[in-house]
Formats: C-alpha cells, sequence, structure tokens
C-alpha cells in the first residue's frame, strides 16, 4: 500500500512523508534515519539515499557531515502535512479493517477496550479526560438526532 501526497505539482511518497515528520522533531544522522526507515519496511539503502536526495533536490533537507535537518521549506511544509493526509489515513485505517475482516485475521467483532489503565502520565490522562467527554457529548447530540420507532 502506497501513499502518495500530492502538494502542487509534486508528490511526496511515504518514504519521504516519514522521514519530514522524523526531521520536525528535529536534526537526525543518516544512521538513526535508515533504521526508521528498516522499522517502517523500507529496508533497500539505495533507496533511502534516493530518497534523501529527493528531499534535499527539493529543497525541503539539507544534509551536513552526516547529519540530516530540515529547511525552512521543508518546516512549511510538514506543518501542511497532517491536513494532507488525514483523509489518506482513514482510507488506510478502513482497508486494513477490511482486509483484515474478509481474511479471518479477525474473528469476532472487534471489541472497545480501554486506554485509561495504560496511562500513566497525570496530565496526559486529563487530556484523554476530556477528549472522552467531548466524544460522549457527539455521541449524545447524534443518538438525539435519530428517530426512534416504536415497534408493537
Amino acid at each position: 500500500m502506497m501513499i502518495r501526497i500530492r502538494i502542487g505539482d509534486e508528490k511526496l511518497s511515504q518514504s519521504q512523508i516519514t522521514l519530514l515528520l522524523r526531521l520536525k522533531e528535529g536534526p537526525a544522522d543518516t544512521s538513526e534515519l535508515l533504521e526508521i526507515m528498516k522499522y517502517f519496511g523500507f529496508s533497500s539503502r539505495s533507496s533511502f539515499y534516493a530518497t534523501l536526495s529527493e528531499l534535499e533536490e527539493k529543497g525541503y533537507v539539507m544534509r551536513d557531515k552526516g547529519t540530516v535537518k530540515l529547511t525552512r521549506r521543508g518546516y512549511e511544509l510538514v506543518d501542511k502535512l497532517p491536513k494532507l493526509i488525514e483523509q489518506k489515513i482513514y482510507s488506510l485505517l478502513n482497508y486494513v479493517a477490511f482486509l483484515m475482516e474478509k481474511s479471518g485475521l479477525i474473528k469476532e467483532q472487534l471489541e472497545f477496550r480501554s486506554l485509561a489503565d495504560e496511562i500513566d502520565d497525570i496530565s496526559e490522562l486529563e487530556r484523554y479526560r476530556v477528549f472522552l467527554v467531548n466524544e460522549l457529548e457527539k455521541v449524545k447530540k447524534k443518538m438525539e438526532k435519530w428517530k426512534r420507532i416504536k415497534v408493537e
């Protein structure tokens, strides 16, 4: 499954997007970036360096003595990425769920599971609580719109 994001006249590949998003966190050694790419299934060293060169040619990154960092143009692009990839991500998740269901990897209906037990940081837990309160409000409003038909 390949993700491509169109920005103006050019397209970014998922390996380019991965590198750009990692570099948003700060400069990184090429060896670290290569390990990240391997983790996501991009195992070819030559394709990694080709991806890096393409990003450099487009002016999104710059290399200096084995370290890679975003340029100003790169930061501007990375700020736009969440909005550009949002719909593609949801489509991809739906596709993966479909594949898992139809291939038999999911044998029974998925159940909701609580994340609260997995959160140890109090501020993160508070953010999660606020998220849940907002989600419950959305559910309530949606349910109020449904017409209920009484069957006798």
